[in-house]
């Protein structure tokens, strides 16, 4: 099965499922969902998961970290799409850009899966340290910074990348509309993403160590 094969049994509601259940949402990135398990609930089931959510992460420091993590990981999947829809339409007038166009999809639709399975460490990072340690303010006290040691400024540089990921995404795009190529961007992509799979598993040895 190609990768946009999986992509499109696996994602778009996978990332934005985390938001309900962020230790399992996402679990089904190898082919289960086409869309968001929440889309169709009613008002006061989603109010409930909101809650829900409140009680794992809480409302403070370690909440945030989550969630912006979750919103380049989710900003990330709505440029690969768009970036796959640009890329198919490439004129076929030579075997390059045609070539470039698809090799720069598959690497963006790759990083993906990447940062889907990410956002699932970090909803699970997340609500454990939560759990442990909670916060329901931005400041870290210095009884838990102590313990704690760097996860935060970690978790922080982790969603940076995740969105300079997104960034370069972004630009690999806007190659393919101008006509350049788009690879070098999209490789960056897949550099940035490295670099975020290198600071979560930081994020996760700061919290064991613990």
């Amino acid at each position: 099965m190609g990768i946009w094969d999986r992509l499109s049994r696996a994602l778009r509601g996978a990332a934005r499922n985390h938001a309900a259940d962020p230790t399992g949402a996402l679990r089904s990135t190898a082919g289960g969902r086409g869309r968001a398990r929440g889309a169709e609930r009613p008002g006061g089931a989603r109010a409930a998961d909101a809650q829900g959510l409140d009680h794992r992460l809480g409302t403070g420091l370690w909440r945030q970290h989550h969630d912006r993590f979750l919103r380049a990981v989710d900003r990330f999947y709505a440029i690969a799409v768009d970036l796959h829809s640009t890329a198919g339409s490439v004129p076929g007038e030579a075997d390059a850009p045609v070539t470039s166009a698809t090799e720069s999809a598959e690497i963006i639709a790759q990083q993906t899966l990447v940062l889907n399975g990410l956002a699932d460490r970090v909803g699970a990072l997340t609500e454990t340290v939560h759990a442990r340690f909670p916060l329901d303010g931005l400041v870290v006290p210095a009884e838990v910074r102590a313990r704690v040691g760097q996860l935060p400024a970690l978790l922080s540089k982790a969603a940076a990348k995740t969105a300079e990921a997104g960034q370069a995404a972004a630009m690999a795009r806007a190659a393919l509309r101008s006509g350049t190529d788009p690879l070098p961007a999209a490789r960056s992509a897949r550099s940035y993403a490295t670099d975020a799979i290198t600071l979560v598993d930081a994020c996760e040895r700061a919290l064991h160590h613990d």
